[in-house]
């Protein structure tokens, strides 16, 4: 049995499914590209702390936006405001993620 020790290493292999959206003009593999910025990417034990505590972070706003909005949209009873507010949490928990990450980053 292969054991993969360190299997993170190689998350920017899935940025070549990516190049399948030149060759079918099928939009949905581009995101595929920004695996390729892993590359450059050098995973340590305390990188993997920091992006532990920032993933955290990114958790917990995700979860008060749920809790906050979803029932504010059942009692509004206007369920097309739950689209722009998936989104809303989509970006900023990704927001929240990367702001973490560079306090932590820069905290050392």
């Amino acid at each position: 049995m292969v054991e993969l020790k360190d299997w993170y290493k190689y998350l920017w292999l899935l940025g070549f499914l990516g190049i399948l959206g030149f060759l079918t003009d099928n939009l949905a593999y581009y995101g595929f590209l920004g695996f390729f910025g892993l590359v450059s990417f050098r995973y340590s034990k305390p990188a993997q702390v920091d992006l532990n505590r920032s993933t955290r972070n990114a958790f917990v706003v995700a979860l008060i936006i749920f809790a906050t909005f979803t029932p504010y949209v059942v009692l509004v009873d206007v369920p097309e405001l739950l689209i722009s507010g998936y989104a809303l949490t989509f970006t900023l928990m990704i927001i929240v993620f990367i702001l973490s990450t560079m306090y932590y980053d820069k905290k050392g």
